[in-house]
């Protein structure tokens, strides 16, 4: 039986979910799967050049990687991230495949945000659970903007095959989520989350801010109360890793505290110093969010770490003692915050310890468990597989060729020469 790996979301994100994808691509072409998976930073690189732009690159890239998906049959199929893979493409994959595995990322399977959170609330939202019918009319479809109606569709479709699916939960909230949303007779397992970062070394480093926000400007992570906390704590210093503009996107209107220091970085680019020196690092997540990258990281590099306890959340699985636990009364919060800094509470030797066994634990491999003899792809496969790893391979070589920083006239000849099959594809793309 073949086996696949298959993800719509490019692994090259610069990102938590990034790196954990690439850790799991890692690991299935070590199992020897078939690894199917978008590349963002190829099509950038390539429609920098005159003769292909990102739209028509997109059609064509769509095309090679529709078709390649539709051939898989009777196979096992890991799955990951519906949303990016095509919701009628992955209802067609769990259809036509004999073995099939999801792997939960997030809570897409009962919430077209897939972020179960209203933007203005300050706590997480259920009302879909059982019947993704019941969002309200201000709902739309995030991070892929489909039809309301349409992916309102495809999650009862899911519904109704999900006794066909092996699925995999990265804690036990999202699992009793699962199960509530499903019923109890699914087949579900918690397998837990792991990247390649949560393993580097800290770093000692001059404190700069009392509190960092470990998240970004959606506010289902939180951003916007991390705003209206500040306004409480005016004598403490806050690091939001983003710029101001990304958080007026959400909210044009909010009165921003000055103790607030926008600050656009990344992990790599200064802020895990940030996160190792700081007193307290905020991950207050508002959804019932699974295990988060940001959340592991702060445990293990700073260990004091403040949560919001949201329902079903990974966060409230955590000990009362291992985190100071917020709620959705600013007041309260900011009060707790307060005083965790004037008894100067420390529960990082507690939080590490938790958080280091709770890794131990953590086997997102069991994945790649089932034991199954690998046999020869069928004709059809091979073509389509072949059809578009040409494909991967044409923008690579064009894609190293803009690398070289100069484009010289045989290169772009030479580009020009490759992207012409691909032009006539596009053609026939355009014709269905």
């Amino acid at each position: 039986m073949n086996r696949y790996f298959i993800s719509g979301m490019p692994s090259d994100l610069k990102s938590g979910t990034g790196v954990f994808l690439r850790y799991l691509e890692k690991e299935a072409v070590r199992k020897q799967y078939v690894l199917i998976s978008r590349n963002k930073l190829y099509f950038n690189k390539f429609a920098k050049l005159s003769f292909c732009n990102t739209d028509e690159l997109k059609d064509i890239h769509d095309y090679f990687f529709n078709s390649m998906l539709l051939s898989i049959k009777d196979s096992e199929v890991i799955l990951f991230h519906p949303q990016t893979i095509g919701w009628d493409i992955f209802l067609k994959i769990i259809e036509n495949n004999t073995i099939v595995k999801f792997y939960v990322l997030d809570n897409s399977f009962f919430c077209i945000k897939s972020y179960n959170h209203m933007d203005e609330s300050l706590s997480g939202c259920l009302k879909c659970l059982g019947n993704a019918g019941n969002c309200e009319d201000k709902c739309s479809a995030f991070p892929v903007k489909y039809n309301k109606q349409d992916n309102i569709d495809y999650l009862e479709k899911l519904r109704s095959l999900s006794g066909k699916i092996i699925f995999y939960a990265q804690n036990d909230r999202q699992k009793d989520l699962l199960v509530r949303h499903f019923g109890s007779t699914i087949k579900v397992s918690s397998v837990g989350l792991i990247a390649d970062d949560f393993f580097e070394k800290g770093v000692v480093a001059k404190k700069k801010y009392d509190i960092v926000y470990h998240g970004n400007s959606l506010p289902a992570k939180g951003s916007l109360y991390v705003i209206q906390l500040a306004k409480k704590l005016r004598n403490y210093t806050i690091l939001f890793p983003e710029s101001k503009s990304s958080i007026l996107k959400y909210c044009d209107h909010i009165d921003i505290p000055d103790n607030i220091v926008f600050k656009q970085m990344t992990w790599e680019s200064g802020l895990k110093n940030e996160i190792c020196s700081c007193g307290l690092v905020l991950c207050p997540s508002l959804w019932s969010a699974p295990i988060e990258g940001a959340l592991i990281k702060s445990l293990l590099f700073n260990g004091n770490v403040a949560v919001v306890n949201t329902d079903y959340s990974f966060a409230s699985q955590i000990p009362d003692d291992t985190v100071l636990k917020l709620n959705e009364n600013i007041d309260q919060s900011a009060e707790k915050i307060h005083k965790f800094f004037m008894d100067k509470h420390d529960f990082s030797k507690t939080s590490k310890k938790w958080v280091d066994q709770f890794l131990a634990e953590n086997n997102p491999n069991q994945i790649f468990s089932t034991s199954l003899n690998i046999e020869s792809s069928s004709d059809e496969i091979d073509t389509q597989l072949s059809s578009y790893q040409q494909f991967i391979n044409t923008i690579t070589l064009i894609s190293n060729q803009i690398d070289s920083d100069i484009l010289k006239s045989k290169e772009y000849r030479l580009g020009k020469l490759l992207l012409s099959p691909l032009h006539q594809i596009k053609k026939k793309v355009i014709r269905k």
